[in-house]
C-alpha cells in the first residue's frame, strides 16, 4: 500500500544562497558553526540538516519514515511577503526553482509544491501559472494569513480564482503567529498560534463568502486542521443566532467543512481518531511536517495506533485521500 506525505518542507539551496548573501533583504540569517549551518530570523533558530535542502537527504528521511511520496513545500521560513515586487518574483522563484531541482533528483519519490509571492496579487498569479507550465507542480502553499491580511481578503480572490481554473490545490500553512503578548513563552507561538491561525484562516474564508464564490478549490489544512474541528459546531451555531456570520453567507459552516482536506498531524492517536470521526475518513491524509521537531518522523507506525483504524480508513489515510485531492495519480 502506497504512502503518501502532504505536509513535508525544504529550504533549498536556492534560497539559502540568497539569505546569506543578503541578510537584510531576507531578515534572515544564515551561518556556519563547526561545519553545521544554523538558520536564524528573530527568535526562530534551527539548524539546516541535509533533508532541508538534499533530495538524496528528503529521500533517506522518507525511507526512515517508511513513506513512499512526499510532496515537498517550502518552509514558511520562504515566504517573504514584504518584498517588493522584482525581489518577491525573484526570491518565489528561486525557492520554486530549487524545490523542482530537489524533485529531479528523484522524480519517481518527490513531487513539488511552489510558494507565491501573494503580497503581490499579479506577480502571484504569473509564478503560479509558470510553475504549473514548468515545473508540473500540482499546488501551491500559502500562508494562512499575508502579513496580518486574511487570505479570505477580495485583494487575493484573483490569485485563488486563479488556482481554481489551473485546478492547483492549495496547501495553507501558518507562518509566523503571535510573537508578542501572551504567546510570547514556552513556545505557544507554535503550540497554540499556528492552529489558532489556520482556524482564524477558515473562519473567514467560510463567513465571507469566499467558498461559495470558489466552489472547486482545495484545501489542505496543517496540524490536523487546527482548532476547526473541535469548533465546528460553534460555528454552526453562531451562523444560525448571530447576524453577522451570515451577512456574507447564508451557506452553513458544517456544509463547507468538506471543502478542505486535514493531515492527521495530532501527535496523538485518539485526536486523530475524533479528526477522523468529525470531518470524514476521505478527508485525511498523511503529514509529517518533516524535518521540523513538531513533526512526527514515525507517521506510519502511530497512525497504526489510532483507535479502530479499519482497512478501509488506513486506504484512505494512506494514499487515496491524498490522490483524490490533488486530482489524479500521485
Amino acid at each position: 500500500m502506497k504512502r503518501i506525505d502532504l505536509h513535508s518542507h525544504v529550504v533549498p539551496e536556492t534560497i539559502i544562497a540568497a539569505m546569506r548573501e543578503k541578510p537584510e533583504l531576507y531578515r534572515s540569517k544564515i551561518v556556519e558553526e563547526g561545519g553545521t549551518r544554523w538558520f536564524t530570523r528573530g527568535k526562530a533558530r534551527f539548524e539546516l540538516i541535509p533533508e532541508f535542502y538534499d533530495g538524496l537527504a528528503k529521500v533517506e528521511a522518507m525511507d526512515r519514515m517508511k513513506v513512499d511520496i512526499s510532496y515537498i513545500s517550502p518552509g514558511p521560513q520562504s515566504f517573504c511577503y514584504w518584498l517588493g515586487e522584482a525581489d518577491a518574483a525573484h526570491a518565489a522563484k528561486l525557492v520554486n526553482d530549487g524545490i523542482a531541482g530537489m524533485v529531479a533528483q528523484c522524480p519517481d519519490r518527490l513531487r513539488g509544491l511552489a510558494t507565491l509571492p501573494m503580497q503581490h496579487p499579479d506577480v502571484a498569479i504569473a509564478e503560479l501559472e509558470r510553475v504549473v507550465k514548468q515545473h508540473g507542480f500540482r499546488g501551491v502553499e500559502i500562508a494562512t494569513s499575508i502579513q496580518g491580511e486574511e487570505l479570505a481578503a477580495k485583494k487575493y480572490r484573483p490569485v485563488l480564482r486563479r488556482a481554481q481554473e489551473l485546478k492547483a490545490v492549495i496547501f495553507a500553512h501558518p507562518e509566523n503567529i503571535g510573537q508578542t503578548g501572551r504567546l510570547d513563552c514556552y513556545y505557544l507561538t507554535n503550540l497554540i498560534g499556528n492552529p489558532l491561525d489556520t482556524t482564524i484562516m477558515v473562519a473567514n474564508l467560510m463567513f465571507s463568502g469566499a467558498l461559495d464564490e470558489l466552489k472547486e478549490l482545495k484545501f489542505l489544512l496543517p496540524h490536523a486542521g487546527g482548532f476547526i474541528p473541535a469548533d465546528i459546531g460553534r460555528f454552526e451555531h453562531g451562523h444560525t443566532v448571530r447576524p453577522d456570520t451570515a451577512c456574507d453567507t447564508k451557506t452553513k459552516p458544517l456544509s463547507l467543512l468538506r471543502r478542505f482536506w486535514f493531515d492527521a498531524l495530532a501527535h496523538n492517536p485518539t485526536a486523530v481518531r475524533f479528526l477522523i470521526n468529525q470531518v470524514g475518513a476521505d478527508r485525511v491524509v498523511i503529514g509529517t511536517d518533516s524535518p521540523f521537531d513538531m513533526g512526527d518522523l514515525d507517521p506510519i507506525t502511530n497512525l497504526e495506533k489510532v483507535p479502530g483504524l479499519t482497512d478501509a480508513e488506513r486506504e484512505r489515510i494512506f494514499w487515496k485521500n491524498a490522490e483524490e485531492f490533488l486530482g489524479g495519480k500521485a
